[in-house]
């Protein structure tokens, strides 16, 4: 089934469809995160295997951009051979588009990386052709794909690899020249938003904080745990201070000491004195 082969960009799924598929056998094809390449008409089925990883350790060997994993006998003749599972890969829908949200994309201002691997996607991304896409996961993995036929097959394509380097789903960042996610500025961001990761609140007020942000995907939300567990909660506010400040607000009508927690699909921290007075009434 050439859609359901990873790693491979829409127009290498289309090759293997039209001239893989009816060509003669012996036949294989291997892949790397990276790079592809397949084999036919040869003088046995071993020869075929053999000859398509070669292949692709070629394209490998000559290319800027080398792979974290190696090239892999992927199809021996019609059959697939690989010994991995396919990537996880998040939820669909993978991008909720929000215009409040997008912002011109800037590599210094991505969350949750250090300044080298900033330089490095700043060195790279934006030179790359449209259609592109920048993705990351919560330990930090990241991945970008850029000369895509559509911006859809550069999403799919960067989940997939960035999949496979974190052994778990990521989350689009950037689609070609734009952040496609709330980012941070007022907070630093210290990790991934997950219900099970907000502290200091009970179970139910978890679920039911997790309940809200989920009917407002990708926007200008936040939320605020106070001292006694309570919380405060901004949904799709216009601005990130808006945001922080209705969550800090509605935190104070019923806690005490609020802290900020949440922005975006972020879980964030602020400085306790910053916090404080943005805060008071």
């Amino acid at each position: 089934m050439p859609d359901a082969v990873p790693f491979v960009s829409a127009r290498d799924k289309g090759r293997i469809r039209d001239e893989y598929m009816p060509a003669p056998d012996s036949k294989a094809i291997a892949t790397s995160l990276m790079h592809f390449a397949f084999v036919s008409g040869q003088p046995s089925q071993e020869a075929a295997d053999r000859a398509a990883v070669e292949a692709c350790e070629k394209l490998e060997a000559a290319s800027r951009t080398k792979s974290d994993a190696s090239c892999e006998l992927y199809a021996s003749g019609n059959v697939v051979v690989t010994r991995h599972s396919p990537p996880p890969m998040p939820a669909e829908p993978w991008v909720v588009r929000n215009r409040a949200v997008e912002q011109p994309f800037d590599a210094a201002q991505i969350p949750l990386l250090d300044t080298a691997m900033r330089e490095r996607v700043g060195k790279g991304y934006p030179r790359g052709g449209t259609s592109k896409a920048f993705v990351m996961s919560a330990a930090r993995k990241w991945a970008f794909v850029t000369g895509q036929t559509s911006p859809d097959d550069a999403v799919r394509l960067g989940l997939e690899r960035c999949g496979h380097l974190a052994s778990e789903g990521c989350m689009v960042v950037a689609i070609d020249g734009n952040f496609v996610i709330p980012i941070p500025t007022l907070a630093k961001a210290v990790g991934f938003y997950r219900p099970e990761m907000l502290a200091g609140v009970t179970p139910e007020v978890r679920d039911d904080v997790a309940r809200r942000l989920a009917d407002a995907p990708n926007a200008w939300n936040a939320v605020a745990v106070g001292a006694g567990g309570q919380v405060g909660v901004a949904l799709g506010a216009d601005s990130e201070l808006g945001a922080l400040d209705g969550a800090l607000a509605d935190c104070a009508k019923h806690d005490h000491d609020c802290r900020i927690a949440v922005m975006g699909p972020f879980l964030v921290e602020l400085a306790g004195q910053e916090q404080k007075r943005t805060a008071t009434p």
